[in-house]
């Protein structure tokens, strides 16, 4: 299990978080308020804070990546979608935890006014002048989202060490999905498509987001990893800049032939991370979540060089689903010894 620092904890209490899960009022959070977004501190924050900060720690295991961290002085990250600041926080966190010295600018965007502010409180109250954040404010309309995209970071091209994007597109499908009943557009695509031309040489991508399903129609049901994987594979099939590193399944065999994403169910990849019980959840706490990360192709070859490919790869953790695949294909049939595919 991981545990949420006290000192983080006492701050969102402080702040007047609570626990309130509310599974289809946190689908679109553009609009929220002073009150949802204490709800939301509450609730979901610490979950985005731990899942970043144990991806990085996961990352760090890998040493090429190790000697990216270690080789800079100064770090630039983009934050796409970043909020209230619950992941950006948490890579803070595992970047004072493991290079302290280090400097470190960011990136925020977000159609927020009120998260932002919370995601400064945040910053101001952990971080103070240890870390240089600039917000930058998009109100993103779905049908313009690429080029509103590419405006925003038209200035910044080969610019970021570490781009991050977590929970954020699934809020775009939905939203489309409510004024309009149904999902033509390539969200997921087109994020990676224009971070790309931001990262340096050496730059990581972590794109997350959530698991659960969508209705398309009523005769019609995916779930949002399925979308993920499926637009992931689009992407690799033409000039892809950046190659996925993690999930394992995916670095090694996205781009076969019969590699399930590149149907149009996709694939379902699902990490789940358990978290302590604490004065916010006395019970504990869970978050499933599916995530890519991405390197440019140079790059990743050569974190993947020395990992020996196995049989297969777990790409399903939850204890009542769990499910394996199998050189791109998804099993149930779990082999003993078979390793998880979000780790190295």
């Amino acid at each position: 299990m991981f545990k949420l620092p006290p000192e983080i904890e006492d701050y969102i209490i402080e702040e007047g978080g609570y626990h309130c899960p509310s599974y289809e009022d946190v689908k679109i959070t553009l609009n929220y308020g002073e009150e949802e977004l204490k709800w939301y501190l509450g609730t979901y924050w610490p979950r985005s804070f731990i899942e970043a900060r144990e991806i990085f720690n996961d990352l760090l295991k890998n040493e090429v990546i190790k000697g990216i961290f270690q080789s800079k002085k100064e770090l630039w990250i983009l934050d796409i979608g970043s909020g209230t600041g619950g992941n950006l926080i948490g890579f803070l966190w595992f970047m004072k935890e493991n290079f302290p010295d280090k400097e470190i600018y960011i990136i925020a965007l977000d159609g927020n006014e009120n998260a932002l502010g919370y995601q400064k409180k945040f910053l101001n109250e952990f971080f103070g002048t240890n870390s240089d954040c600039q917000n930058i404010l998009i109100k993103f309309n779905p049908h313009q989202f690429k080029n509103q995209l590419k405006d925003g970071l038209e200035k910044y091209e080969g610019y970021f060490d570490i781009a991050m994007s977590f929970k954020f597109i699934s809020e775009l499908i939905c939203l489309v999905h409510r004024r309009e009943g149904e999902y033509n557009h390539n969200f997921y695509k087109d994020i990676i498509e224009v971070v790309s031309k931001s990262l340096k040489e050496d730059g990581l991508f972590i794109l997350l987001d959530v698991t659960y399903p969508f209705e398309e129609s009523s005769l019609s049901k995916r779930f949002i990893p399925q979308i993920m994987t499926r637009e992931i594979r689009d992407y690799m099939e033409e000039t892809a800049v950046l190659k996925p590193i993690i999930p394992l399944s995916c670095a090694f065999w996205m781009e076969d032939d019969n590699c399930c994403a590149a149907t149009y169910e996709g694939c379902f990849t699902q990490r789940v991370f358990k978290i302590s019980p604490s004065p916010l959840k006395p019970e504990g706490d869970k978050s499933k979540v599916t995530y890519t990360v991405f390197a440019k192709k140079e790059k990743a070859k050569e974190v993947l060089e020395k990992i020996p490919m196995q049989e297969g790869y777990e790409i399903v953790q939850d204890e009542a689903n769990k499910k394996m695949c199998y050189s791109g294909t998804i099993s149930r049939d779990v082999k003993v010894g078979c390793p998880s595919a979000f780790f190295f």
